[in-house]
């Protein structure tokens, strides 16, 4: 059964990021790729990403630096 205290893979259970969740990650990779062959496809899933999320980063980084 499934167990809602209990995270791990096989719970059969769905773990779901919001989006400034999934935001602060991409842009964490997209930090590590900087100067690597990597840099550009980062920074492309990240715009990919506000893109079908209908999310403007200038807006978004607004709001994250009031938090």
């Amino acid at each position: 059964p499934n167990k809602k205290d209990v995270i791990q893979w096989g719970s059969g259970l769905f773990r779901y990021l919001n989006d400034d969740q999934a935001i602060q990650i991409l842009q964490a990779v997209v930090e590590l790729k900087e100067n690597t062959a990597e840099a550009q496809l980062a920074t492309d899933i990240l715009d990919y990403f506000c893109q079908i999320n209908k999310i403007a980063m200038a807006v978004h980084e607004e709001q994250s630096a009031s938090l």
